[in-house]
């Protein structure tokens, strides 16, 4: 993007509706519990022990996962509690049928044959990217894109789970294909890293600057949005520019960047598209429509993103 590089469809997060959620307690990482099992049986609760998908959709626990993600998170708002994946109705022989489910719960205190899982939707895919032709080639000469980071439509607006390891085997496959027909050039070395005093590059500075982003982005632009919230966000996102004024090469000031202007890019994006489509669900404009806005917003998307 910096470079020049068209980006598209960077409003359609998707949101995965159960990762394991344990609070202030975390000892592993954050961990997907498998559309799977409740494909086998397994059901959603809220605190008081009920069950709220059946009134949402007809499929229930199985209805599409930005559903699920949002039927989820307002129960939680609902509740102020958690929610909760009840494993009873599946528990015969579950150890064998979810050994990693069984063994990633128990390291977090959590004894899924006896205990109910507490779940959150968390940022799980992005169908937006850079913008890809069928040769994973981008408008930028040389510069190649397949996988999750590349956007060449193929995903719609809401992955399918699993499509995206045909994405990579194809379009990977693709790019390399294309790469090897390119002659090999060597460019000179641009860019000098600059030594930064210990009050910029302190690790705690940089530490709260990504999880400021994180609270922004979870907050403002998350599962449900709206433009009073998705404008707040890109104003306070706005205000941590100064890293980009910093010159470095040291990893987490990269990253941190890297976070901060691919949150700037969602939240326009955002706040452009509006309607709700998919992954992208507007509460301001929540009925989903089938218009030819997609194919004028992206166009317009593209011109208004360089000037970011």
């Amino acid at each position: 993007f910096r470079s020049g590089c068209t980006l598209q469809d960077m409003e359609f997060v998707q949101f995965h509706p159960t990762t394991l959620a344990i609070g202030d307690k975390k000892p592993i990482s954050i961990f997907l519990i498998s559309e799977a099992v409740r494909g086998e049986g397994a059901v959603l609760r809220n605190i008081h022990g009920e069950r709220f998908m059946p009134d949402i959709h007809p499929d229930a626990e199985m209805a599409p996962r930005d559903i699920v993600a949002r039927a989820i998170y307002l129960e939680s708002q609902r509740t102020k509690n958690a929610i909760f994946l009840d494993l009873s109705p599946i528990q015969k022989e579950l150890f064998e049928r979810f050994p990693t489910i069984t063994k990633r719960c128990k390291e977090a205190g959590i004894d899924i044959n006896k205990e109910f899982i507490p779940v959150s939707p968390a940022a799980h895919y992005f169908m937006g990217g850079i913008q890809t032709n069928i040769k994973s080639q981008t408008n930028i000469l040389r510069l190649y894109a397949a996988g999750e980071v590349a956007s060449l439509g193929l995903h719609g607006a809401n992955r399918l789970a699993s499509n995206s390891l045909l994405d990579g085997l194809v379009f990977g496959h693709s790019a390399a294909e294309n790469m090897c027909k390119e002659s090999t050039i060597r460019y000179p070395q641009l860019l000098t890293p600059i030594s930064l005093s210990d009050e910029l590059t302190h690790s705690h500075t940089i530490l709260s600057v990504r999880q400021r982003i994180r609270t922004i982005m979870w907050r403002n632009v998350s599962i449900i949005r709206e433009e009073k919230e998705l404008k707040a966000a890109k104003e306070e996102l706005n205000k941590l520019k100064w890293l980009f004024e910093i010159s470095s090469f040291e990893e987490s000031i990269c990253e941190a960047k890297n976070m901060l202007q691919t949150s700037l890019c969602i939240t326009e994006s955002a706040l452009l598209r509006k309607e709700s489509r998919g992954a992208h669900f507007r509460k301001d404009f929540p009925e989903k429509t089938n218009s030819p806005m997609h194919t004028s917003l992206s166009k317009k998307r593209s011109s208004l993103l360089t000037q970011i």
